[in-house]
């Protein structure tokens, strides 16, 4: 497939994936909200598809564009479903925008750096993507604890209210399953490898 359309499908899967994010959130205050928001798959959003980049640089664009089309399709979506008020589409879209335009900030520093991160683990071992996706997935649930542990520190960067515990713990699971597989396969590649050293 040429790289013009694996771009064109990577950033339309991009946009894609925010607009199913929103959808998933919904509206209403419930678990939805949380699944909807889980920080984890927006970094591996930039990481995966900068895996198909020429270089850290390039990567570093890559993760950039996916990361901002995919906030872009979600408020997109929030902004279509929400129903801010008597503003009509066009201005709830206005607000979600305004409102959340910290979300954009994060991800110009966010979409990059992970996008630089899977541009060089580009013609490593394919694990070390699972490793880095489940790290992720570990690392968030963690991140709330900690947060959310701290009130003063809540309040100057996200201020959580209590936060539901199954999503996190599932996260958490996915995050520790994925590290074993990539592990585990990594020493199986290196077994394998080094037994067909010794019988040449």
């Amino acid at each position: 497939m040429p790289r013009l359309r694996v771009l064109f499908v990577i950033l339309s899967a991009a946009f894609a994936f925010g607009v199913a994010a929103a959808l998933l959130k919904g509206t209403e205050d419930s678990v939805r909200q949380v699944y909807g928001n889980l920080s984890a798959p927006w970094l591996l959003l930039a990481f995966l598809p900068a895996r198909q980049a020429r270089g850290v640089v390039r990567g570093v664009a890559v993760g950039m564009a996916a990361t901002l089309l995919g906030l872009a399709g979600f408020y997109l979506a929030t902004g279509v479903i929400s129903g801010l008020g008597d503003h009509g589409v066009l201005g709830d879209l206005r607000l979600e925008f305004t409102n959340n335009l910290r979300w954009f900030e994060m991800g110009l520093i966010s979409g990059p750096a992970m996008g630089a991160l899977g541009a060089w683990s580009v013609g490593r071992r394919y694990v070390l993507s699972l490793v880095v996706a489940g790290l992720m997935f570990m690392l968030e649930p963690l991140a709330v604890l900690a947060i959310t542990s701290l009130p003063a520190i809540n309040r100057a960067l996200i201020n959580w209210g209590d936060q539901p515990l199954v999503p996190y713990l599932l996260e958490a699971i996915l995050g520790v399953t994925l590290c074993v597989v990539g592990l585990l396969s990594g020493r199986d590649g290196a077994v394998t490898s080094a037994t067909a050293t010794q019988t040449k």
